[in-house]
This record gives structure tokens, sequence and C-alpha cells, in this order.
């Protein structure tokens, strides 16, 4: 059984799916296998959470803390991109380091509330 967040509350799920390795099959992991229902409910959950208001400085600070979290562990996620995905550590670096830039633009973006495209390009990992 796994558990899976669907709005404010955890379910268990009766199953769940392995995440295999396509470089050689072996099991990386496991996450819970969600019931047309369990959709149905993060879908509402969802659209309900549209509804409430969600100032632009509580945006900016969530999309700074998760740039922040991510920064922290910026090898780990790496490490995990390249094992789902079968490529170079190298490539997954960047792809974990651009993953911070954009989460630190999009912190940016959220206090502008210009409505522009942020340009990925703009750093280093993202050229």
């Amino acid at each position: 059984m796994e558990s899976v967040p669907i709005g404010d509350e955890w379910v268990t799920t009766d199953d769940a799916i392995a995440v295999r390795s396509p470089y050689d099959g072996h099991e990386l992991g496991q996450v819970p296998s969600c019931e047309a229902d369990h959709v149905a409910r993060a879908v509402a959950a969802a659209v309900e959470a549209r509804r409430r208001p969600f100032p632009a400085w509580e945006r900016a600070a969530v999309l700074d803390r998760a740039a922040g979290l991510l920064a922290e562990r910026v090898e780990q996620f790496a490490r995990t991109i390249a094992e789902e995905a079968a490529k170079p550590i190298k490539t997954a670096r960047v792809e974990a380091q651009r993953a911070v830039s954009t989460f630190t633009f999009a912190a940016a973006e959220a206090r502008t509330l210009a409505g522009r495209m942020v340009p990925m390009d703009a750093s280093e990992a993202g050229a």
C-alpha cells in the first residue's frame, strides 16, 4: 500500500508502480498507482485551490523556497534524473541546475506580475 497527497489529506492506494531504469531495468523506486476516483479528487482539489487567494508575494515565496530546496539537493536530483532517463550525469546536472534557475526566475517574475516570458538563457545552465 502506498500513500499519496490529494488536497489536504493523505490517501492510501492499493497498488504501486515500479519505476525502473531504462538502462538496465533495475528498480529505482515505487510510486502510488491511483484509480480514476483519486484523479477526480485531485482535480477537484486543484480547482478548489485555484479559487483561494494566492497573492504574488506568497507565490514568490513558495517558488523561492522550492529553488532553495532544489539547490540544496541538486546532485541528488541529478543522479535521479540520470538513472530514470539513462542520461549522462553531466547532462543531468545541467538539467537539475536549470530547474533551480527556472524556479528562481519564476519567483522574480511572480513579483513583477508583468506577464512576460522568462528567458531561460538568462542563466548559464539554461543557455
